[in-house]
C-alpha cells in the first residue's frame, strides 16, 4: 500500500520583479505583509499601505507584471479582507478593485492601475473589518461592509456606458446584537464596554446555501449570528457554539477532562458552517507564572435542519472531530499558530488548516471511522535558495481555497498548491517528459495488439489509459482515477450478455492494455534513464496504489 504525503507544488509563474525586490528588501517582522489568491487567477499582496496585483497563472510572456496601487492612509493594519477584486464586465482582462481603510476611507479603481476614486463611509467610531461582493447586475455591483463589532453597511457601485462610476454607502439597520441604530448611538455616546467580547472573527455570505431566509453569518469567539439582510433586515437567530461543543464533548468525560471551547475560524461548507475550534483544559500542574493550559484543536461542522413536525423549529447539530497534530506542533508555539490559523475547504470531503509554519489536511472529517490526517511540518520548498529556510521552512503570507485546491503564498516558493500524492512522487516528472510524451501520443494512435488466435484493435481504451496517465503525471489524481474507473466499467459492460464472450473480450482488453502500459513504461525508461541506486525502483515493485487512499 502506497504511503501518501503532502507536497508543496509551486506554480511555474514566478513573482513579478517588483514584488520580488520588495520581499527581498522588507523584513516581515517589521512590515505588515499579507496575501491571498482569487478565483480570477490573481494574487493580491499587501505590504503596509501598498497593494500589488498580478496573474499567477502560466503565460507565454514569462515573468508577469504586477500592478502597484496605494491604499488609503491608515494608522492601523490592513488585511486581505479589506480589499475586494472583481470583474464589472465579462472581459476577464480588466479587473476592478475596491478597498477600504480600517477608519472607513473607500478607494475604488475602475481598472487596475488607473486613477482611483475616493469616498468616505461613516462608521460612527467603529473599525472596518471586511468587505465582500454580495450581488452583481448589469449596471450595479453591491458590497457588504462589516465592522469589527458586527455592524453592516451596504456599498453600491453604479456604472454604465454613459455615466461615470458612482459609489453610494448606507448603514444597514438589522437590530439585535452588533447592529441597529441603538447600538451605534451607544457606541457614539459611551463607547463599547464589551468591544472585546463582541469583536467578530469573520463575516460569511451564505445567501442561498443554508436556509432560504439566511443571508449572512457573523462568526464570534463563542457563537454564530445568522442574519436576514435582504427580506427581514434583522438578526434571525444566534447559536452558542461554545456551549454546544462543551455539551457534545464533555458528555461522557470526567470533570478533570472537561474542556472549554472557542471558535478560531470558520467557512461555509455544503449546507452548514465548518469551524476550527480550540478546546482548553487547565492542567493540575502549576508553572512559575500560571496554570498550564492544555489545548487541542477540533473541526466542528454545524448544520441546521427543519423539523417536519414543527416547521418553525430547526434541528441544530454539531459534529466534533479532534485534529491529530504532531507532537512538535502541539507542544510549542500554539498561541502564535492560533492567532493566524486559516481554515480552508477546497472540496466536499476534505478541509485544511494553514498555520504560519505548518499545514494540516483532514479527510472525511464527518465520518470518524474514515477520518485521516496528513501534515506538513514546515513550508520547505525546492525554490528556496537559503540553506536555513530549507531546514526551517518558507515564510507564510496567506492562503486560500480555489479551483478545488488549497493555495499558499510563500516568500521564496511564490504561489503554490498543496498536493496529496504518493510519497515518492516526482513533481517535475511531467515537465521533464512533456515533449517525449507528445511524440508517444502519435505512436499509440496507430498501436495494434494481437491475440494468439485473431488480430484486433483496442478502440478507444488505449487513449483513455493514456489520458489517465497524463492526468496522473499532471497531479490530477482524482481525474486520473475517474478515467480508469470509467474505462474499466465500460470494458466490463461492453461484452454483452454472453458470459463466456464477455469474459473473452475482457481478457483481450486487459491483455492489450497491459501491453500498452508496459510499452509506455519502457518508452520513458529508455529515454529517461534512472540511476540504479534510486530508491524509487525498490519502492515501485513493493507498492500498490489503492482506491481507498487516492
Amino acid at each position: 500500500m502506497t504511503d501518501l504525503k503532502l507536497f508543496i507544488d509551486p506554480y511555474e509563474t514566478p513573482y513579478p520583479s517588483t514584488v520580488r525586490e520588495l520581499l527581498n528588501d522588507t523584513d516581515k517582522k517589521k512590515a505588515n505583509i499579507c496575501a491571498t489568491v482569487t478565483p480570477l487567477g490573481r494574487c493580491l499582496l499587501i505590504c503596509n499601505n501598498h497593494i500589488y496585483v498580478w496573474s499567477f497563472m502560466k503565460s507565454e510572456s514569462g515573468i508577469p507584471n504586477a500592478t502597484h496601487m496605494e491604499l488609503p492612509t491608515t494608522g492601523l493594519k490592513y488585511s486581505v479582507q479589506l480589499v475586494c477584486l472583481f470583474n464589472k464586465s465579462q472581459a476577464p482582462k480588466y479587473m476592478s478593485l475596491l478597498a477600504i481603510s480600517p477608519e472607513g476611507h473607500l478607494r475604488y479603481w475602475s481598472e487596475l492601475g488607473k486613477q482611483p476614486r475616493n469616498e468616505q463611509c461613516l462608521l460612527n467610531n467603529e473599525v472596518a473589518h471586511s468587505i465582500q461582493q454580495i450581488n452583481s447586475q448589469e449596471n450595479v455591483h453591491r458590497f457588504l461592509l462589516t465592522t469589527t463589532t458586527g455592524s453592516f453597511h451596504i456599498i453600491d457601485l453604479f456604472h454604465g456606458l454613459d455615466q461615470p462610476d458612482r459609489l453610494a454607502t448606507r448603514p444597514l439597520d438589522v437590530g439585535g446584537p452588533g447592529g441597529g441604530i441603538g447600538h451605534r448611538m451607544s457606541l457614539l455616546l459611551f463607547g463599547s464596554l464589551t468591544a472585546e467580547k463582541e469583536r467578530i472573527l469573520k463575516t460569511i455570505f451564505v445567501h442561498g446555501k443554508m436556509s432560504p431566509r439566511l443571508d449572512v453569518v457573523n462568526v464570534l469567539r463563542r457563537c454564530l449570528r445568522f442574519y436576514s439582510i435582504f427580506d427581514q433586515k434583522a438578526l434571525d437567530h444566534e447559536v452558542d457554539i461554545a456551549d454546544l461543543a462543551l455539551i457534545r464533548f464533555n458528555k461522557n468525560c470526567p470533570r478533570s477532562e472537561r474542556r472549554h471551547f472557542s471558535i478560531v475560524d470558520a467557512v461555509q461548507h455544503l449546507n452548514g458552517i465548518l469551524m476550527l475550534l480550540v478546546g482548553e483544559k487547565k492542567s493540575n500542574e502549576v508553572s512559575a507564572r500560571d496554570y498550564l493550559v492544555d489545548r487541542k484543536l477540533f473541526i466542528g461542522f454545524y448544520e441546521e435542519k427543519v423539523d417536519k413536525d414543527a416547521i418553525q423549529r430547526n434541528l441544530r447539530t454539531l459534529q466534533l472531530t479532534e485534529i491529530e497534530l504532531p507532537e512538535s506542533s502541539s507542544a510549542v508555539g500554539m498561541d502564535k499558530r492560533l492567532q493566524t490559523a486559516q481554515l480552508l475547504s477546497p472540496s466536499t470531503d476534505e478541509c485544511c488548516v494553514a498555520f504560519y509554519d505548518s499545514f494540516v489536511l483532514i479527510r472525511h472529517y464527518t465520518a470518524k471511522s474514515r477520518v485521516s490526517f496528513l501534515t506538513l511540518e514546515s513550508y520547505a520548498t525546492n525554490n528556496t535558495k537559503s540553506p536555513i529556510r530549507q531546514y526551517t521552512g518558507d515564510t507564510f503570507f496567506g492562503s486560500a481555497a480555489i479551483h478545488g485546491s488549497a493555495h499558499l503564498v510563500l516568500k521564496d516558493g511564490g504561489v503554490c498548491t498543496v498536493q496529496r500524492l504518493p510519497s515518492h512522487y516526482d513533481l517535475t516528472f511531467w515537465k521533464k517528459v512533456f515533449i517525449k510524451f507528445s511524440k508517444f501520443n502519435t505512436l499509440i494512435s496507430t498501436k495494434k495488439f494481437y491475440d494468439t488466435q485473431e488480430k484486433f484493435t483496442v478502440t478507444g481504451s488505449e487513449h483513455r489509459l493514456k489520458d489517465a496517465f497524463v492526468e496522473f503525471c499532471a497531479k490530477n489524481i482524482k481525474q486520473s482515477k475517474k478515467l480508469l474507473r470509467d474505462m474499466l466499467n465500460d470494458m466490463q459492460s461492453s461484452g454483452g450478455s454472453d458470459t463466456a464472450s464477455a469474459s473473452h473480450q475482457q481478457e483481450k482488453h486487459y491483455d492489450g492494455l497491459s501491453e500498452l502500459a508496459v510499452d509506455l513504461l519502457l518508452y520513458f525508461l529508455d529515454r529517461q534513464p534512472m540511476a540504479k541506486e534510486d530508491e524509487r525502483w525498490g519502492f515501485v515493485s513493493d507498492s500498490l496504489i489503492t482506491n481507498g487512499f487516492i
